[in-house]
C-alpha cells in the first residue's frame, strides 16, 4: 500500500515539478507574445492613418490647383457674358418700363 502511495506523490511531483512551469512559462509567453503584436498592430494602424491622411491632404492641394487653373480658364467666358446681360438685356427691362409708364 506504501508503494502505491509513492509512486503516486512521485508522479503528482513530477506534474508539478515539470509540467507546471512549463504551462506557466507558455502563458507568459503567450502574454507577451499578445501584448507585443498589440502594439504592432496599433502602431501599423496609427501609420496607415498618417499615410491616408497625408494622401488625402495632398489631393486637395491638387484639387485647388485644378479649380484654380478651371476659374482662371472661366473668368475671361463669365466677364462676357456679364456684359450681355447687362448691356442687351437689362437695357431691354428698362426699355420696357419706361415705355409701361408712359401708358
Amino acid at each position: 500500500m506504501s508503494r502505491i502511495r509513492k509512486a503516486t506523490t512521485i508522479f503528482k511531483q513530477l506534474i508539478f515539478n515539470v509540467v507546471s512551469p512549463a504551462i506557466l512559462a507558455m502563458l507568459l509567453l503567450g502574454i507577451l507574445n499578445y501584448q507585443h503584436t498589440k502594439n504592432i498592430l496599433v502602431q501599423s494602424s496609427h501609420e496607415k492613418n498618417l499615410i491616408i491622411s497625408e494622401e488625402i491632404k495632398h489631393i486637395h492641394e491638387l484639387q485647388d490647383l485644378a479649380l484654380e487653373i478651371l476659374q482662371d480658364e472661366l473668368n475671361p467666358r463669365m466677364e462676357e457674358i456679364s456684359k450681355k446681360l447687362v448691356n442687351n438685356i437689362f437695357c431691354l427691362i428698362q426699355g420696357w418700363k419706361k415705355s409701361a409708364k408712359s401708358w
